[in-house]
């Protein structure tokens, strides 16, 4: 678990999904973060020409919950994936 290695768990996270959910989203927050670490992606968003979305499906629920980042916490934008058309 190199790639997580020293992330926390959000406890609201764990709260609202369960322990091994929350280490799957940590997993996103991780790696919006090491995006956001290279200098012509971090310049590229700040320039308002590439926008990044941390996103999850929990393919066993059905769910796809998303990273509001203006309070950091996962947002479900569609409670069941199967019920959408097409």
């Amino acid at each position: 678990m190199t790639l997580l290695e020293g992330v926390e768990l959000d406890k609201s996270d764990v709260e609202t999904y369960g322990e091994e959910m929350a280490l799957e989203l940590a997993g996103v927050r991780s790696s919006l973060k090491k995006l956001r670490s290279f200098p012509a992606l971090k310049e590229r968003e700040a320039q308002g020409l590439v926008s990044l979305h941390g996103l999850h499906l929990d393919i066993g629920d059905n769910k796809l919950v998303q990273l509001d980042t203006a309070n950091g916490c996962f947002v479900p934008i569609v409670e069941d994936v199967a019920s959408v058309p097409g």
